[in-house]
């Protein structure tokens, strides 16, 4: 974030809502960024998942995108 001046404070608020939302380890971007790679491994576990009962990959995309998949 940009200061929204030249004064002290303006430059401290920035510093602590860029450490807040982008940079802390439990900032709300690290947060957003690993609730996403879990979703993928998620989706990639239903997949593999899917794989084992037979489905093919079509099937298996078209159920991701909302298709429905044909047995």
């Amino acid at each position: 974030m940009q200061p929204c001046g030249d004064d002290p404070v303006s430059h401290d608020v920035a510093r602590a809502v860029t450490y807040r939302t982008v940079d802390a380890e439990d900032s709300y971007y690290n947060v957003c960024r690993q609730w996403v790679d879990n979703l993928y491994q998620t989706a990639d576990a239903l997949a593999a998942t899917a794989r084992g009962y037979g489905f093919t990959d079509e099937q298996i995309a078209a159920s991701f995108t909302g298709g429905a998949p044909s047995a």
